[in-house]
């Protein structure tokens, strides 16, 4: 998401005219460093050179980009660094207090780190924020089935398959289904994942 600001200022000479063009050029040459910065971590980010991805995303979050800090905690989620990343989805939070993606990917965070309480708080929160946000259903789904509450994960997955169907959802509903006593959902969510029947998971 591109960043907007709007000032309006009374030019009551020339040279304070001036001033302002040299410094909303220079403002403008940091902004576009920025995205540039950004674009280049996010690539590197998807092809897996994640070193790279965090030079670059270092140097966009040091501009003062909120992408940036939620692109460095996509990041630093998947390098297994939690508590890093932790600290930039709230960083986005405090600074985007209806952003639900962020309260989403705070709540993977915490989950990881086992806060399910907290966790599941900020999953709500995305949720209310974003009725439609397929991920947070599969976080919950998580936090449930990591606490033996096969039922309620099993509701969560369902929700997300609602929004986002997808092979791995179906496979995590089968596995609570199988933890429950309804093999026959869990297989035919086994089949939904596009697994064979050789490969169905046996409790």
């Amino acid at each position: 998401m591109k960043k907007s600001f709007t000032s309006t200022f009374l030019l009551h000479t020339l040279v304070f005219s001036f001033c302002l063009i040299l410094a909303g050029c220079a403002g403008a040459g940091k902004k576009n460093a920025a995205v540039e910065n950004l674009a280049r971590g996010e690539m590197y980010h998807k092809t897996g050179d994640y070193k790279r991805a965090l030079r670059y995303l270092d140097k966009a979050a040091a501009a003062g980009s909120r992408e940036a800090l939620a692109s460095r905690g996509a990041l630093l989620y998947d390098m297994g660094r939690y508590d890093d990343a932790l600290l930039d989805f709230n960083a986005v939070i405090a600074a985007e207090p209806n952003r639900a993606e962020a309260y989403s990917a705070a709540g993977a965070a915490m989950a990881a780190l086992g806060q399910y309480l907290p966790a599941r708080e900020n999953l709500l929160r995305s949720i209310e924020l974003n009725r439609s946000n397929a991920a947070a259903h599969v976080s919950l789904g998580g936090i449930y089935f990591n606490t033996q509450n096969y039922d309620a994960a099993a509701a969560e997955y369902t929700k997300a398959l609602k929004l986002r169907p997808a092979g791995e959802i179906y496979f995590m509903r089968g596995i609570c289904y199988l933890h429950y006593g309804k093999p026959d959902a869990a297989r035919e969510d086994f089949k939904a994942a596009g697994l064979s029947e050789e490969d169905y998971p046996a409790l």
